[in-house]
């Protein structure tokens, strides 16, 4: 027992001990400040770049001294080690002064001695002359712009080898324009000023940039003309019709958006597109600056058809017949009859995933010249059989009538006649129904006729009467 119990306060002493050195060695360190240095958070440098253009070129015996940018502009340690990649051909000082030793292209580079490791890095050419400028062309050669407008003028060297592309800018008047020295104009007050480009290696080549700063006559108000009493279709694109005031405002575009673009799209000029059933507000806002706006309410109707063909725009209507072909040219879609075996030719246009709508629109017309006025059958076909069937072959009963600018427009009335195939199906005169593909047929085109191919299709849509398609082409 007596052993334990003395080993136990050798153990209280020893501990004692070392702590009585740790408070000294703290005690110790904070007299020397040394504790106050590890606690100190350092501020490191973040970003590193050399001011200088990707290539300086640098005349053999001369020097030049390269500048940077760095952040914080404080950091705890901002020494920086310069470095060359080839001393035969430039040397570097730790001020950043190169000084040409050779002919040919090394590498200069930067780097943060913190610990951080940021690095920056320039390509220096050693050359042996100078290829001085001899012209400068600035584009535009001349700029109309307004207050608080930036615009940057291009610029093209001659020759294209010179050796000092950098260049010069200033502006005569800087209380209407202001140019920096990336050729960035900025236009200040009404009024006009000169641009003057010099090029920095000294040559005498000059150009000048007249600039007229125009005040700007705001748009107060903006009027959507365009009418819609009975919505737009899936697919249907229009051009949204407006106007602002005053006449004479300055900037007279506006740019437009949907609220609901999964409804309706419309482009920045106002070409909107039915997208799927339901509602959706366009509104236009002027681009002035102004922020004035106006707004235009879109409902997309199930069932409603209103297709028209537009260039550089893939058209849902496509060849139906093998062999035959569609192509939108001068916005009519042209099909070409096929070229198979036999006597006669076909050349079918169709559509698919169609949703008609009969109660509210029974009406569906075709404009379209067919290849024979009078050889050969015309059809309103679906999947689930041709238009009349029950009551014809249904080649040829589609009606027809002539427009004001005499081409003929084929229709369905469907509200007069509903059945469709052998089986006599019927379509619901109080629901949608979605047909898997619908399309006019043009077949039995005798070859010996000499079929016009190919043939044109102007538009296809759904109308609530006869006498409203009447009405329409007319």
């Amino acid at each position: 027992m007596k052993r334990i119990k003395s080993i136990n306060i050798w153990s209280v002493g020893l501990s004692f001990m070392m702590s009585l050195a740790l408070l000294c060695c703290i005690s110790a360190c904070k007299e020397n400040g040394w504790v106050d240095e590890i606690a100190k958070e350092n501020t490191l440098v973040n970003t590193l770049v050399i001011n200088q253009d990707a290539n300086v070129p640098l005349l053999l015996g001369k020097d030049t001294t390269l500048t940077l940018s760095s952040s914080p502009q404080s950091p705890t340690n901002g020494k920086l080690q310069w470095s060359t990649a080839d001393a035969n051909i430039a040397r570097v000082s730790q001020s950043g002064v190169v000084t040409a030793a050779g002919l040919g292209t090394t590498i200069i580079t930067a780097q943060s001695t913190d610990g951080g490791l940021r690095k920056a890095s320039v390509e220096v050419t050693v050359i042996d002359r100078v290829i001085y400028a001899t012209s400068i062309i600035p584009a535009p050669a001349t700029l109309s712009t307004y207050p608080k407008v930036k615009t940057t003028i291009t610029t093209t060297i001659a020759p294209a080898n010179t050796t000092y592309k950098r260049l010069n800018w200033t502006s005569s008047n800087t209380a209407v324009a202001t140019v920096d020295q990336n050729g960035v104009v900025t236009g200040v007050a009404p009024g006009t000023s000169t641009i003057t480009i010099k090029p920095a290696d000294g040559s005498s080549a000059r150009a000048t940039v007249a600039v007229t700063v125009i005040d700007i006559v705001p748009i107060q108000s903006i009027t959507v003309n365009s009418i819609l009493t009975d919505g737009i279709a899936v697919d249907e694109r229009f051009v949204i019709d407006y106007s602002v005031s005053p006449a004479a405002a300055t900037k007279q575009l506006v740019n437009w958006t949907s609220s609901n673009t999964s409804i309706a799209t419309v482009t920045s000029t106002g070409i909107v597109t039915g997208v799927a059933v339901g509602q959706a507000v366009i509104t236009g806002t002027s681009t002035d600056g102004g922020n004035v706006t106006a707004t235009l309410a879109i409902t997309v109707v199930e069932g409603k058809i209103n297709d028209s063909f537009a260039d550089g725009v893939t058209p849902r209507w496509i060849a139906a017949s093998t062999g035959s072909t569609a192509a939108v040219q001068n916005n009519i879609l042209w099909v070409t009859l096929n070229n198979a075996a036999g006597p006669n030719r076909r050349g079918d246009f169709r559509r698919t995933n169609t949703t008609l709508n009969i109660g509210k629109y029974p009406v569906i017309a075709f404009k379209f010249t067919r290849p024979l006025p009078s050889a050969g059958n015309v059809f309103f076909d679906t999947n689930q059989g041709r238009w009349k069937q029950t009551t014809g072959g249904g080649n040829n009963v589609m009606p027809s009538l002539t427009g004001k600018d005499g081409l003929t427009v084929y229709y369905a009335d469907m509200g007069a006649n509903n059945t469709f195939g052998t089986s006599g199906f019927t379509l619901p005169t109080t629901a949608a129904y979605t047909f898997t593909q619908i399309s006019v047929g043009v077949a039995d085109m005798p070859v010996a006729q000499n079929p016009l191919s190919p043939y044109p299709v102007y538009w296809i849509k759904t109308f609530k009467t006869v006498a409203e398609l009447q009405a329409y082409i007319n």
